[in-house]
């Protein structure tokens, strides 16, 4: 009774007891019986018990199940793997999403999936193929604001100080990613001693979202600014 097993996992996972809620889930996984969403928590399981590799696996069956998860929760799921720092398992899954779902997947999420893509070869130093994919991404979506803030750290990263610039601003004209560009450009001008710019830059930072770590290095740049004026 595949609903037994299921329901005595979620009794598990309610008490905390989450090697006893992966195993019961596993046996319905190997009676072949899984649904996508089934798969997704046994994933999460495997994941809050520090097994990446494995819970890669059950993501990836996930995609091809009865019941498969869709592309939009596909990318949530990348998305967290890197935030977990799970980068050759991010890689692999979202390599299998294009596999098993390209004919679902949205103008929009297609998008967003080149970008989790240029993200983690950045992340994994594959520099040259990030910026590739991520000019693919800007000449399709040119409000694209993510995009345009991964190539201004690519620049920067390069030396190409102006280009960097360039793609800072243009994320910074618009309204979704303006405050994240606005402090990644601050930085590369505190890289390049423009401390000025830094905290005009700063400065417009805090009145979108004040913060007390963002506001202690605006202070901290801004008394560098006025020493070197002395």
């Amino acid at each position: 009774n595949v609903q037994y097993y299921i329901s005595r996992s979620n009794a598990f996972l309610y008490l905390g007891e989450y090697e006893s809620a992966a195993l019961h889930l596993e046996i319905v996984r190997r009676m072949g019986n899984a649904s996508g969403s089934s798969l997704v928590q046994l994933g999460n399981l495997y994941l809050n018990m520090e097994n990446g590799d494995l819970a890669v696996d059950v993501f990836v069956e996930a995609l091809k199940a009865k019941s498969s998860i869709d592309v939009p929760r596909s990318i949530k799921i990348a998305n967290n793997l890197i935030a977990r720092y799970l980068y050759d398992e991010a890689l692999l899954f979202v390599k299998a999403i294009w596999d098993s779902k390209e004919s679902e997947v949205s103008k929009s999420d297609r998008l967003e999936l080149l970008n989790i893509e240029a993200e983690l070869q950045l992340a994994m130093g594959d520099d040259a193929e990030a910026a590739e994919i991520l000019e693919k991404v800007v000449s399709q979506d040119p409000t694209n604001g993510r995009a345009f803030i991964l190539l201004g750290n690519y620049n920067w990263n390069q030396g190409e100080i102006e280009e960097a610039s360039y793609y800072f601003e243009a994320a910074q004209a618009i309204e979704s990613t303006r405050y994240t560009a606005l402090i990644d450009h601050a930085r590369m001008c505190v890289g390049e001693k423009d401390y000025e710019k830094a905290v005009d830059l700063l400065k417009s930072a805090v009145s979108i979202q004040p913060k007390e770590s963002l506001e202690k290095y605006l202070d901290a740049v801004q008394r560098v600014y006025e020493q070197t004026r002395i």
